[in-house]
């Protein structure tokens, strides 16, 4: 996916129990997620690349509903039980939650229904001005988080 422009949707990018994806030069705003790569069941979903996307003003209210078992607002980029995604080089920004959300983030890594994130690269990306630039819920192995212009995570830490 190269060179689009994803806004006033649920999901600016919805990536789903797919693996191998190029996802490069795109802008993803006002939307309840900007973009989530989802490894649920059956899964898995991975070894994508994130590189030179531009993800802001995430901050639509999504409530749970038929597409989203949970409330979704201010997400930049989500891995739920993703593996091996690369976000390297993403402008990631003012992502602000308007509405109820399960959690909130510039980019947020957490397990999915059966799977946890595993190997996952969070590296040279500018996430600022989001509630939380870094979410992680501490969950899987491997997974990196370094050289991030960033200020707030969760853990504390992520940023440095």
């Amino acid at each position: 996916m190269f060179g689009n422009e994803s806004f006033n949707n649920l999901f600016g990018v919805l990536i789903r129990d797919a693996e191998h994806a190029k996802v490069a030069g795109n802008s993803f705003h006002d939307n309840c997620v900007g973009a989530l790569v989802l490894g649920d069941a059956p899964g898995p979903a991975g070894f994508v690349k994130f590189d030179g996307n531009r993800v802001k003003h995430n901050d639509k209210a999504c409530p749970a509903g038929e597409d989203n078992d949970v409330p979704l607002s201010g997400i930049g980029i989500a891995l739920a039980g993703a593996h091996h995604v690369k976000i390297k080089h993403n402008l990631i920004t003012n992502n602000v939650p308007s509405g109820d959300t399960a959690f909130t983030g510039g980019v947020v890594v957490v397990s999915g229904d059966v799977t946890a994130p595993q190997d996952n690269v969070v590296k040279q990306n500018m996430i600022v001005k989001n509630v939380n630039d870094l979410f992680w819920d501490g969950t899987g192995a491997g997974n990196v988080f370094e050289r991030n212009v960033c200020q707030t995570s969760v853990p504390g830490g992520l940023c440095s």
